[in-house]
């Protein structure tokens, strides 16, 4: 599934970013900070994200939410682990730049299968 320009708009807009993930300790929600999103995938930087890193070993599938205000978006796909390579590489390069008092994990690429509305008017509804 790629998002709409709408979308990936109002991803990068958003004022609040959670990752959902499931593992042997049960669900885990976590805040997120350094997101980029195309049409065809968010991805994720991880520089201490050790349960999150286990879970989505173990379970790829995992669900995002973004909001502004009163709307907002899930969307619900698989992920990726990436410690290494291009993409690995320059978000590195990039959050040395940005946060140069961090170290890069790893990445967490995740690939969108649907998209559900979290507006309290229409909240779960499937958009896509």
């Amino acid at each position: 599934m790629k998002l709409s320009a709408e979308i990936v708009e109002f991803i990068r807009g958003s004022d609040h970013k959670v990752l959902a993930t499931y593992g042997d300790d049960g669900v885990n929600v976590i805040p997120l900070s350094m997101v980029t999103v195309d049409e065809e995938h968010i991805v994720i930087c991880d520089c201490f994200m050790d349960k999150t890193r286990n879970n989505v070993r173990q379970d790829p599938r995992v669900a995002l939410a973004f909001w502004k205000g009163f709307d907002g978006v899930q969307v619900k796909g698989t992920i990726v682990y990436e410690s290494e390579g291009d993409r690995f590489g320059h978000h590195a390069d990039k959050l040395k730049e940005e946060h140069p008092d961090r170290q890069l994990c790893g990445v967490l690429v995740f690939t969108p299968e649907k998209l559900y509305d979290l507006a309290p008017k229409n909240a779960g509804k499937q958009l896509a």
